[in-house]
């Protein structure tokens, strides 16, 4: 299959020039359907399959056939949504697997909340509602389950002084930690809230 180019000429008569116009046409939809939906299908003609870019050298503009970045619309059976995958083609990466720029979920932008990012990490956030008492072990729930334990959870105690009392700081407590929160311990005079972050993946 080849694309005939400059078809017709100016010199070419159409029944000269017929046979070449019919195979361009027949092919264009082949060539088309690459990165496209068939131009001959029911709904959605014109919307792209994926979306491929062939790597140019800026210096030297031709292309690098063994190199590329190939973005994918990828539907998840476990949400019933799509989301948006890039893969590498790339001698130096000849396996690289699809990797998660979006998420079929829609991100929290508040006071506690969360967020995805690119490879399907989870970044979530907040503060405690309410005072941790001092001694006492004290759980934080996450807004939403990661897949797995979370890779890491920060905490910070408030304090209006900083500078007053003792043991200031707050603990995460290791072996409460899961893919559905974690426990809190600190021994700070008085009662205080306590502010955390943690990352971890989420489906």
């Amino acid at each position: 299959m080849v694309y005939i180019p400059n078809i017709p000429q100016a010199g070419n008569t159409l029944a000269e020039s017929q046979p070449w116009i019919l195979a361009n046409f027949t092919d264009l939809n082949t060539y088309f359907s690459v990165d496209h939906v068939a131009l001959d299908a029911a709904a959605n003609n014109g919307s792209h399959n994926k979306v491929g870019f062939i790597g140019v050298n800026p210096s030297a503009p031709v292309p690098v056939t063994t190199e590329g970045i190939t973005l994918i619309a990828d539907y998840s059976a476990a949400t019933s949504k799509y989301i948006l995958r890039y893969k590498q083609n790339s001698v130096a990466f000849p396996a690289d697997s699809s990797h998660a720029l979006t998420n079929s979920h829609i991100p929290l932008a508040a006071s506690i909340g969360y967020s995805y990012l690119p490879g399907g990490i989870l970044i979530q956030w907040g503060r405690t509602a309410a005072d941790v008492v001092t001694g006492v072990q004290t759980t934080i729930n996450f807004p939403v389950a990661f897949t797995s334990t979370a890779y890491s959870v920060q905490v910070t105690l408030e304090k209006d002084n900083p500078a007053s009392g003792t043991a200031q700081a707050a603990n995460v407590v290791r072996t409460t930690v899961s893919t559905t929160g974690f426990d809190v311990y600190h021994s700070a005079s008085g009662n205080h809230k306590v502010q955390w972050m943690a990352i971890g993946v989420s489906a």
